[in-house]
């Protein structure tokens, strides 16, 4: 299960901490990893028509995540097109 939180940015804001990747609004969605999920399984979930080996590279891109993995509670963003319809 993937729980999808819509993001926007509103002017006149903070500048991005070192983490995020400061696209555009609406450039992406947050999700909160899930107990026992991977990039990998998040990939397969959110873009199930996709390589999953492309979606783990952009959400490692966007995320600036050195290691490539994730943990539960973690918010991650998911680029908008494989934004979950949920």
């Amino acid at each position: 299960r993937v729980d999808a939180h819509a993001t926007a940015v509103v002017g006149g804001g903070r500048a991005p901490a070192p983490n995020e990747s400061g696209a555009p609004a609406g450039a992406f969605t947050e999700i909160t990893v899930m107990s026992g999920e991977t990039l990998w399984s998040i990939a397969e979930d959110v873009a199930p028509g996709a390589d999953p080996r492309d979606v783990v590279a952009e959400i490692t891109r966007l995320n600036a995540l050195e290691n490539g993995s994730v943990t539960a509670g973690q918010r991650i963003a998911i680029p908008a097109e494989y934004a979950p319809s949920r």
